[in-house]
């Protein structure tokens, strides 16, 4: 029987005499009352957005005060009543017919694989809805024709939360009218219930789209195509050759939108994305589909990704002893000139019942020939202890390795073993008293991970750690029979130009312990710059003409005495002049 206006008010009149229905037919009979007389016929096109996603419970548990279940929450942005029956949810492993309902103008529909527990009369079961991926998933709503109306690809990031990310709540839409972006119009419920199915969401507030589309990635996904993928969906007038350019030049010689996204684009070039070639692609003048569009060119770089070997990707740093309320992390280094994608690889760790634990990166991940990229599961606290910047560093759940031994293990995306380093407390520098927070450094990339003199603290000078960053203890040549430099030689605190001194040191080997003071011409100690200090194999100290009480010391000469003490007991000594010019 067809949904027709004519029989809309006789069914709903019927309900209480029809005993033999189902469950699920119950639900549907209930929500087919409408109240609005006017109602799209399922052979109607239905515009973009004209039902939406508004609330996703990827991960109820442990459950806050709602049923432990996932649930997907609809709405009817249109001004009619809205036929349901064949239309779809899908996810990409997955997909569900919905029953014969209607969703009336500007109304909420839950959508559950299990009714339990629920109260309303605007929820539907779905017995095959397609699981939810608690870190992260895309889902597409399509009409009875195929026609997508809208797509969510959600991931974990956006409960922006990572207490509440960790389950039980539901994340929830901010703008029912901002149907363009992405992360920025989601976010957790605030709802105490830990969401707010079928009902207004927690979080509802005017969130207008007034920025211009921004590049989140570019990567090939094979020799003739390049991926361009943004923060929010577009117009079709972005798939414009005429707003592309590469350079070293590759013709663009077809665009088509990836998926049903629209936030992701495919270039497809006349000729091969040549490999070692490091390219620069310029955007300009994309449009959203709100209608801001980038003015300025955005200019990206990608090169094409090789196969590594061993010894290409190395095991760099590790942090296996943290702070309190510290993290883990591991930093893998580029010794190669390839252009490697980390897309399929996996960070492991041998436990101590002698088991395998993986995590695997499951994004394009590039690591550029010579550069860093450290791996920690919460690098806001990575960052809030050692100094790393954001774009070499990625959040990843890699497993917990133990406080004295352990293994770290790198995987190839073919699951081959790329590198391996069995670490102890006791590669520690033997001056480090206490290896709470300090990283094992590899002193150099081209010897093995399993020599242990190629392993050391990192030093204190550098933050005990350089996640992401060159390694305090890398291997370098002494430069010079002076190994100590003080530039400039002469210097005006506060209002000078220059206005500190840098004493620049640089050894062929990491791990001396140095004391450095400051010398008036009399001989007084007026200054201590470092006092037992763990140093890396370079370097540099400051000293801004102050005394240890923090004032300012008076104009003349005075002498740096830096002294540095070996693990096999010698002894050096290293004096430079400076001299501190009056004010004028």
């Amino acid at each position: 029987m067809k949904n027709t206006p004519q029989i809309i008010g006789v069914r709903a009149l019927l309900t209480f005499v029809v005993f033999a229905w189902t469950p699920q037919q119950m639900f549907a009979h209930h929500i087919l009352a409408s109240k609005d007389p006017q109602i799209n016929h399922p052979g109607d096109p239905y515009p973009w957005k004209a039902v939406i996603i508004t609330e996703i419970m990827a991960d109820p548990s442990p459950p806050r005060e709602l049923p432990e279940v996932e649930f997907i929450e609809l709405y009817n942005r249109s001004s009619l009543a809205i036929p349901l029956e064949n239309w779809h949810i899908s996810d990409p492993s997955r997909s569900a017919s919905l029953p014969d309902v209607i969703l009336d103008a500007h109304e909420y529909l839950v959508i559950t694989s299990k009714t339990t527990g629920f109260t309303g009369d605007n929820i539907i079961l779905v017995p095959n809805l397609p699981s939810l991926n608690n870190a992260g998933d895309s889902l597409l709503l399509t009409d009875p024709t195929g026609k997508g109306i809208d797509f969510v690809a959600y991931t974990d990031h956006w409960y922006r939360d990572a207490q509440r990310g960790e389950g039980g709540w539901s994340l929830e839409v901010i703008d029912l009218e901002n149907t363009c972006e992405e992360m920025g119009n989601w976010s957790v419920s605030e709802d105490e219930h830990g969401g707010t199915p079928g009902q207004q969401n927690s979080i509802a507030a005017s969130n207008p789209d007034v920025a211009p589309p921004e590049v989140l990635s570019v990567f090939p996904i094979d020799k003739f195509t390049l991926r361009v993928s943004f923060n929010e969906k577009l117009t079709t007038t972005a798939l414009s050759p005429a707003h592309w350019a590469v350079t070293p030049a590759l013709e663009v010689a077809s665009t088509f939108f990836a998926d049903s996204s629209l936030s992701n684009i495919n270039l497809q070039f006349s000729q091969p994305i040549s490999a070692g070639v490091f390219y620069a692609l310029t955007v300009h003048n994309i449009a959203s589909c709100a209608g801001n569009v980038l003015n300025e060119s955005r200019v990206v770089h990608f090169a094409l990704p090789e196969v590594a070997r061993p010894g290409d990707i190395v095991i760099n740093e590790l942090l296996f002893n943290p702070i309190p309320n510290g993290v883990d992390f591991v930093e893998l280094f580029n010794a190669s000139q390839k252009y490697v994608d980390l897309n399929g690889w996996a960070i492991g760790a041998v436990n101590s019942d002698g088991e395998l634990e993986k995590a695997i990166i499951h994004h394009p991940t590039f690591i550029h020939p010579g550069n860093y990229l450290a791996f920690s599961s919460d690098n806001t606290k990575l960052q809030s202890q050692y100094l790393a910047a954001d774009t070499t560093l990625v959040q990843l759940d890699i497993p917990a390795y133990p406080d004295d031994h352990g293994v770290v293990v790198l995987f190839d995306d073919g699951d081959s073993v790329i590198d391996r380093f069995e670490y102890d407390s006791d590669l520690h520098n033997i001056f480090v008293r206490d290896p709470e927070g300090v990283s094992l450094e590899r002193v150099s990339p081209n010897d093995p991970a399993d020599r242990a003199s190629n392993w050391t603290s990192a030093s204190s000078s550098a933050g005990f750690a350089t996640p992401g960053r060159q390694n305090s203890v890398l291997h370098g040549d002494p430069g010079s029979e002076r190994p100590i430099a003080v530039v400039p030689s002469a210097f005006t605190p506060l209002s000078g130009q220059p206005n500190f001194a840098e004493i620049r040191y640089h050894f062929a080997q990491a791990g001396y312990i140095a004391t450095v003071d400051v010398y008036d011409n009399r001989g007084m100690l007026i200054r201590h710059l470092a006092n037992s200090a763990v140093l890396g194999a370079e370097g540099m100290l400051r000293w801004e003409g102050d005394n240890d009480n923090g004032h300012r010391v008076q104009s003349g000469y005075y002498m740096i005495w830096f002294q540095v003490f070996a693990a096999d007991g010698t002894l050096r000594l290293f004096r430079h002049p400076v001299a501190i010019s009056p004010r004028y």
